[in-house]
């Protein structure tokens, strides 16, 4: 007899492994090796496509493939504007290939689609993952602190600050005191992450330092000509452009140029997916389930 659950067992402990490998690597070099993401895929498609082989049911794999490139759409989307790495859209499509695979062979006991629920914890882990991510950075570079403040003194955020406490006490005096410090908290959180993107989170780098899908922080100017607009490199430097910026450097017109660092995603990826897999609901209805006893959700 064919151990079922043994397989899938190992299959969710390989997806959680690759994943902490891949957390490790993000924290510690800000790359995922595509050996991981690319393996996280390979394995879920091949599991999928033995039970559909075992079942003669090939909606199990075409699931699992559909799943992979939804989050994979999802992932690139999220780049495209600016929020998630290279690394983070391929890791994505391997956790989305491993959640349709393992709905198909119904683990999960949800009312919404697997892919949702996932969606959801990741809203929900994203958030306290980066205000410690932030709390880090802000550590590691104190400097941000400084800037930070200088950034509330300035007197369009002074306004919006002032705007934004106006509309939290008439909430509150309309009934809705939850609401009395919620967006004057929002504001000021808003200007502390601009803050630390623009200085934790950007650094200067030698042109050999430059790898392909670095994200530029500035536009490369000499002479004051536009030789790379950010815009033209929305996506990451390419090869070419790499190539050009070294010559340029050979010709002593430059040396170093200012790119983007991305907040380190995986681990965020890697706890939403434990959270979809180990429990039955999102974590938001678990929450409120405890929070509720007596809502029935």
């Amino acid at each position: 007899m064919f151990p079922v659950a043994m397989i899938i067992t190992i299959s969710i402990a390989i997806a959680i492994t690759l994943l902490c490998v891949a957390s490790y690597f993000d924290l510690k070099t800000g790359e995922i090796p595509d050996e991981i993401s690319l393996g996280l895929l390979g394995l879920s498609i091949f599991f999928s496509l033995l039970f559909s082989l075992l079942n003669w049911n090939f909606n199990i794999v075409l699931w699992s493939v559909a799943y992979g490139i939804f989050f994979f759409l999802f992932g690139y989307l999220s780049f495209y504007f600016g929020e998630l790495g290279g690394g983070d859209v391929k890791l994505l499509a391997g956790i989305g290939s491993a959640l349709g695979f393992l709905e198909r062979l119904n683990l999960f006991n949800t009312m919404l689609p697997v892919a949702i629920d996932f969606l959801i914890n990741l809203g929900l882990v994203t958030i306290p993952y980066s205000i410690c991510y932030a709390l880090f950075l802000t550590i590691r570079k104190p400097m941000v602190i400084e800037r930070f403040f200088d950034e509330i003194k300035r007197l369009e955020n002074l306004f919006m600050i002032f705007l934004s406490g106006a509309i939290s006490i008439f909430l509150a005096a309309i009934g809705f005191p939850i609401f009395l410090f919620f967006f004057p908290f929002l504001v000021i959180l808003t200007i502390f992450f601009k803050t630390l993107e623009t200085h934790a989170l950007e650094k200067e780098v030698s042109i050999e330092q430059l790898r392909e899908g670095d994200l530029l922080a500035e536009d490369v100017i000499i002479d004051n000509k536009t030789i790379i607009a950010m815009k033209d490199a929305r996506l990451g430097l390419e090869i070419e452009q790499i190539e050009m910026l070294k010559k340029l450097k050979q010709e002593g017109k430059l040396e170093k140029i200012k790119i983007k660092e991305g907040m380190k995603f995986a681990p965020a990826l890697g706890l939403a997916f434990i959270l979809t897999v180990y429990f039955d609901e999102t974590l938001i209805t678990s929450l409120l389930k405890i929070i509720f006893p007596s809502i029935s959700l």
